[in-house]
């Protein structure tokens, strides 16, 4: 009898600590869903930004006779492309980088993209 009653009050004492990492778990999950809560909102923010960014590039106008003439010329702001994940899953990382240092040789053709292409590696 006095084995069955240690083995119910060892039993017991398990279920109170199986009890009390349980209110601890149920606490971390709160915890988690909070900061996960809080990740997408950062993550839709930083997508507005991105949305939101643009290059410039001069332009010449049509009746432009390649004279390089600044008063010809005007400013044209073009959206930066956002790719979506399964938009990079065809891509390694290697073709990404190959392909963005393409694309800012092409823009560092035009002077002032020079400007926006520091301030885009700065963001």
């Amino acid at each position: 009898m006095a084995e069955l009653k240690e083995t119910i009050r060892v039993t017991e004492a398990e279920l109170a600590d199986i009890d009390k990492e349980i209110v601890h778990l149920k606490h971390d999950y709160e915890a988690a869903q909070k900061e996960l809560v809080q990740c997408r909102h950062e993550i839709s923010v930083i997508d507005v930004e991105i949305n939101g960014l643009r290059l410039c590039h001069v332009t010449e106008d049509d009746e432009d006779i390649s004279d390089d003439s600044a008063s010809t010329n005007f400013l044209k702001e073009v959206p930066i492309q956002k790719y979506d994940r399964p938009d990079l899953d065809v891509y390694t990382m290697k073709d990404l980088v190959s392909a963005t240092l393409e694309r800012e040789n092409e823009l560092k053709q035009t002077h002032c993209n020079l400007t926006a292409i520091g301030e885009h590696r700065r963001a």
